[in-house]
């Protein structure tokens, strides 16, 4: 997941948290707490449930890997179309290729969609997907 959206949603709410504050008449500092503690809360919610909701998009980078491939030697390519965990996928690889996979796992904080191949197209020459 992109790390700099959490925090844009971090600050958001807690700049909504202060202003509350700074409104209710006879607000005292367990306020402003719960308020932050609210904000987190959100925040945290927010983490895991929205590669869960938004899914895979058009244009989203992904890493796609085989079988016998661990993780981190997968190669990176581009959605081709938007998909849901366990659904179909066209990816477009750096290298140009195109291959169709299965959604195995949405981003995480730090790792984008992974993908499984199920098979892998190459044009011939002169040929245009």
């Amino acid at each position: 997941m992109k790390i700099l959206s959490i925090v844009k949603i971090y600050a958001l709410l807690v700049a909504l948290s202060l202003l509350t504050f700074a409104l209710i008449p006879n607000a005292g500092i367990m306020d402003l707490v719960k308020l932050f503690a609210g904000a987190t809360a959100i925040t945290i919610f927010f983490a895991f449930l929205y590669p869960i909701i938004r899914g895979v998009n058009k244009g989203d980078e992904v890493v796609v890997v085989s079988e016998s491939m661990p993780v981190f030697f997968g190669k990176m390519g581009r959605a081709l179309v938007n998909a849901k965990k366990g659904g179909e996928i066209k990816v477009k690889l750096n290298d140009g290729r195109e291959v169709v996979g299965i959604l195995e796992d949405y981003e995480g904080f730090f790792s984008p969609p992974k993908v499984k191949i199920l098979f892998e197209r190459t044009a011939k020459k002169g040929e245009y997907f």
